[in-house]
């Protein structure tokens, strides 16, 4: 039920910035813009995937840091930042949201239980081995 009415949310959603967009003369902004807040998903997800460090404190804290960093200058560089070396908003927010990522980290401790779902996880990936290929013809 929840998973349908959060489509339903989304749908409508959709269709209204579909609606009032229609006539936006800089719709690439709009797909640009979407790509920065998506892209803050990266810092925890490779982190997770790659090491054990890291906490959901820090994962939240980074991806919301990174996102506000991406929206701010987004007002003030819709297209990207001719300081930096014409970098988008986006890739900015990523090093804000890298930086909250590993000082949440570092600094609020992680619960034993935590680290033992951590560690469960991470033992059952090593477990996995990869299939075989077999050859197409004998």
């Amino acid at each position: 039920m929840l998973a349908k009415s959060g489509m339903v949310v989304f749908i409508v959603a959709a269709a209204l910035l579909a609606y009032f967009t229609f006539n936006y003369s800089r719709l690439q902004l709009l797909a640009q813009i979407s790509y920065q807040g998506i892209i803050q998903l990266a810092v925890p997800l490779f982190f997770g995937i790659f090491s054990r460090f890291g906490n959901k404190q820090g994962a939240l804290m980074g991806m919301m840091t990174g996102i506000i960093i991406a929206i701010v200058l987004t007002v003030f560089f819709p297209d990207d930042i001719p300081a930096l070396g014409s970098l988008t908003s986006g890739i900015v927010g990523l090093v804000g949201n890298v930086v909250m990522f590993v000082v949440c980290g570092l600094l609020i401790p992680v619960d034993d239980k935590e680290k033992a779902r951590v560690e469960a996880l991470f033992a059952l990936a090593d477990g996995v081995k990869a299939p075989v290929a077999k050859p197409l013809m004998n």
